[in-house]
């Protein structure tokens, strides 16, 4: 090596064994005569290691201890997509081999080969979506190059069945369930989804109906492999919370009978006609009969259900609460859906003059074709509902803000607490305005300006004094909240402070000396302001 150069050695470290290896590097100066200079002696230490990729997801295991992904069991044309993980927990870089599956009911979004650096994980989606009906399986492997001992095998198993009638088309992508989410008392809110008939032949349905769930239409025929958009109007005419009510639809593969063969029917359908004051009276007498009956049955179900147990009752600060709470509702045994629905009352007082008479005009459901249900074809499906009702209501214990006098430049801030009392959720926004009503922070901001308030929780809101110049500081903070409940007033907060004029001012840049200065005996005051030279 030439004067006042350098050379640079290569040591290559070749394991053959997983463990730790050490050995003593030594370069010796010839003809060296300094004991300091003449050799160079430090440590050299390795340690013998393979890739290695941990299977992190699924982790059910089958008898044989193996890996499964378990699929659950889906309609024909439905799908559900689960990951499949895995994480590199060693200290060098793991490339897997993967083989995906080989059937046509699962698909892979893998590559071929992954590489994964040291404490990473990745993430795969195995898409199941049965074409037919049966239990199908197969699996994923996962080979570590450069480790002969490690190779991983998913199992991987689905099963695929059909439903002469499935729901589709329900919102957020759900198979059985309708999430209203937030509604406001009094104010429908509608769902649409559908009803497919999947059998050779036509089908008759019938939902239950609520007081606070309507279906439209809420009976009517489906013809063979066909469907039939259902709406679903919620409204509530009081605060409740509705989790997870289960109301069934009985169904029924059926026969026409004559001329019916093929005829659209349902529920909404209607017939204008003119009747007499006696046909009237006895449409109007059977309506009241009906009516009379199904409460009738009501109060006898009710009454023969087992009392509560003795310490069930809900507490008594419970009963205080605005709002009612509905859980689920255990479905009725199913019916053999075969008569017609009873013909509705007058929806108006038009009249018209036939002769000496005077007929009344009626709006009424078109008769059901007449049809026989097939034994042993009444089934229910259920559906699931999920709703919130309620008005906007909230708590804020400030009544108004008064800021010490302040500095041009400087600035304040006041936080308050804004707590929604509702069982939905709380959209806001805030407007800083004049004593006028006209829009105009001045020297105040309000952050967050607008947002939204889950049920039940709180949010704190920061003002901020800020002023630039010598200027008047009234203001009021006004806060607009939809559907806010009558006896609520709107939110208005007035707000003041007063501005001072320094004799000099210097704008200094933002240091951490402070922060530097923590550990030192005497911090600085911290109104101390401070100018770094670097």
């Amino acid at each position: 090596i030439p004067p006042h150069e350098y050379r640079y050695a290569t040591v290559a470290f070749r394991p053959s064994a997983m463990t730790t290896y050490r050995g003593i590097f030594t370069a010796t100066v010839e003809r060296g005569t300094n004991s300091k200079t003449k050799q160079l002696t430090f440590e050299l230490r390795g340690e013998g290691t393979m890739p290695t990729v941990l299977l992190e997801k699924p982790n059910t295991f089958n008898e044989s201890n193996q890996p499964v992904l378990r699929f659950k069991k889906l309609q024909i044309g439905k799908s559900q997509v689960l990951p499949v993980t895995i994480t590199n927990r060693g200290i060098i870089p793991a490339t897997v081999k993967i083989e995906s599956p080989d059937s046509d009911m699962f698909s892979f979004t893998a590559p071929s080969s992954a590489t994964l650096e040291p404490k990473r994980s990745q993430s795969f989606d195995m898409r199941f979506q049965p074409l037919a009906i049966g239990q199908f399986t197969s699996q994923i492997k996962f080979q570590t190059m450069n480790n002969p001992y490690e190779t991983s095998v998913i199992q991987v198993v689905g099963e695929g069945y059909r439903e002469d009638v499935v729901f589709e088309d329900i919102p957020d992508e759900l198979e059985d369930e309708l999430r209203f989410g937030d509604c406001v008392v009094g104010v429908e809110k509608q769902l649409t989804f559908t009803v497919r008939n999947q059998a050779d032949m036509p089908i008759r349905f019938q939902w239950e109906q609520t007081p606070d769930f309507v279906f439209s239409p809420g009976m009517g025929h489906i013809q063979a492999r066909t469907s039939r958009p259902i709406t679903v109007t919620f409204k509530a005419n009081e605060p409740k919370r509705i989790n997870n009510l289960v109301l069934p639809v009985s169904v029924a593969k059926i026969q026409y009978i004559g001329a019916g063969q093929g005829v659209e029917w349902d529920d909404s359908m209607k017939n204008l006609r003119w009747v007499t004051a006696e046909e009237l009276a006895q449409m109007e007498r059977e309506k009241k009969e009906k009516e009379a009956a199904m409460a009738a049955a009501a109060a006898k179900t009710a009454k023969s259900k087992p009392p509560a147990k003795s310490g069930a009752a809900a507490p008594a600060d419970a009963k205080k609460k605005d709002a009612k709470e509905t859980g689920t509702r255990r479905p009725s045994q199913p019916e053999q859906p075969t008569s017609s629905p009873p013909p509705s009352a007058p929806s108006s007082q038009e009249t018209r003059r036939e002769g000496d008479q005077i007929l009344y005009q009626v709006i009424e459901i078109s008769p059901e074709p007449a049809h026989t249900v097939l034994d042993g074809t009444a089934k229910q499906l259920q559906m699931k509902l999920d709703a919130n009702a309620d008005l906007s209501r909230y708590h804020c214990p400030v009544k108004s803000i008064q800021f010490k006098p302040t500095m041009m430049f400087a600035s304040r801030i006041f936080k308050f607490p804004l707590k929604n009392l509702s069982l939905t959720r709380l959209d806001y926004q805030f407007v800083i305005e004049r004593a006028d009503g006209r829009p105009h922070p001045g020297p105040y901001s309000i952050s967050p300006e607008s947002g939204t308030v889950s049920a039940q929780s709180e949010e704190t809101i920061t003002v901020r004094f800020n002023p630039m110049e010598v200027e008047e500081a009234d203001r009021v903070i006004v806060c607009h909240m939809n559907n806010l409940a009558n006896d609520m007033a709107p939110l208005s907060i007035p707000i003041s402070g007063t501005v001072l004029r320094p004799i000099c001012h210097f704008e200094l840049s933002a240091s951490n000396y402070h922060e530097k200065r923590i550990e030192e005996a005497r911090p600085l005051d911290p109104l101390c302001k401070v100018i770094e030279f670097s």
